[in-house]
């Protein structure tokens, strides 16, 4: 089902989620296929009853209609460049996108999914999807409602990207905005509380992502 994931996907050890190979073969069950969704409009998928649909779309947390007001209110000008961190297979830059947000750059480390999203976001023709090799994220604490982390004075972007978000491969100050909506969860699942990452890894992805954004 478009929007939820089945208890396959879900691994024995939490701590594959850190992992390349674990986002990799699971991403590689859901690749989007026209002969399952017809497309009827440039933004709309209706499912093909006749068939089963793969796990197209997954998000953690909340989806952007939940998030549009805070969006809305930290990032008021839709021509502000932003950066996904980890986007995965989630419809949150899509979303975006409709909503008039159209200079966004997605990253993840996974191939599969970044192949997916290219091909799933081909009739947005300003967003990219590129492959990065996308590790570490650095969340910020935020008392905003919606389970979303924004550091505001970043910058977000629609394309996908492979990289390691320890060694951004952008030039300094290329965004207005980055956001990150469960890639960090992910990267500590090992440990007990999120919120206590290594100091080692907040200094790296700190370092980067100060460099990067405006």
């Amino acid at each position: 089902m478009v929007g939820s994931t089945s208890r396959d996907v879900i691994p024995d050890d939490p701590t594959a989620y850190k992992t390349k190979e674990y986002w990799e073969e699971r991403y590689a069950k859901c690749v989007f296929d026209e002969a399952v969704y017809r497309r009827l409009s440039p933004n709309t998928h209706v499912l093909d009853p006749a068939r089963e649909p793969p796990e197209i779309s997954f998000d953690w947390f909340k989806k952007y209609a939940d998030l549009k007001p805070l969006l809305n209110e930290h990032i008021p000008d839709k021509n502000a460049s932003v950066l996904m961190l980890g986007c995965g297979n989630s419809t949150l830059s899509e979303d975006m996108y409709d909503d008039g947000y159209k200079h966004i750059t997605n990253i993840d480390f996974s191939t599969v999914v970044i192949e997916n999203m290219r091909t799933r976001c081909a009739d947005r023709s300003e967003m990219k999807c590129e492959y990065r090799k996308t590790r570490y994220v650095l969340m910020i604490p935020s008392n905003t409602p919606g389970d979303l982390c924004l550091r505001i004075h970043l910058r977000f972007c629609p394309k996908g990207l492979e990289m390691d978000i320890r060694a951004l491969k952008f030039d300094d100050l290329s965004f207005d905005i980055i956001l990150d909506k469960g890639t960090m969860d992910a990267l500590m699942c090992d440990r007990g509380d999120v919120w206590s990452p290594d100091e080692e890894l907040i200094r790296a992805v700190k370092g980067e992502v100060d460099e990067v954004v405006r």
